[in-house]
């Protein structure tokens, strides 16, 4: 199903922050506190991440606690200025399942700078006028992400988000659930 980051980080030069979670990780993780295992944690960092996306996309809320508790940096920055974009147009997310069904995790790795985490996202969120409900996007889309998490006191926050790749329809890294 659609997780509302694709929407929310595609930016004009087709970057994108990324989402993705090891295949070990739990897939509805509700915090992201630092645990023994850190390509653990980052997968539900990751997860948490989606979810506050999609329900701070859903009313839209810039200011979404959810958001700032699950990313940082250039990850949180892309969201809050598409979040006021939206809510200045008056349009939201409507999401059309769990945002957990279309994410998976693909790969993940510890580096420098946190953890690395490679996951593939099939969105079918519908972009709506938040007045009237009225569908303006129901394009469904597949995109490959490459995911930065980093430590941040006692939690794991995405920092970084990236499109590697990008497929109309359900294909590319999801041509298996097609």
């Amino acid at each position: 199903m659609v997780a509302l980051a694709a929407w929310l980080f595609t930016r004009n030069d087709g970057t994108k922050p990324v989402p993705a979670e090891p295949p070990s990780v739990a897939t509805t993780a509700t915090t992201a506190t630092v645990e023994a295992d850190p390509i653990k944690a980052a997968g539900n960092a990751y997860i948490a991440f989606e979810e506050a996306v999609a329900a701070a996309g859903a009313i839209p809320d810039p200011d979404s606690p959810a958001l700032r508790a699950t990313a940082t940096g250039q990850a949180l920055a892309d969201a809050v200025e598409q979040l006021r974009a939206w809510q200045l147009s008056g349009r939201a997310a409507r999401a059309v399942g769990p945002v957990t069904d279309g994410v998976r995790v693909t790969g993940a790795s510890l580096t420098t700078e946190g953890v690395h985490v490679r996951a593939c996202e099939v969105n079918d969120d519908q972009v709506v006028i938040a007045d009237s409900g009225k569908v303006v996007n129901a394009d469904v889309v597949t995109r490959l992400y490459d995911v930065t998490v980093v430590k941040e006191g006692d939690s794991w926050k995405v920092s970084l988000l990236r499109v590697i790749e990008r497929w109309e329809g359900v294909a590319g890294c999801a041509s298996d659930r097609a």
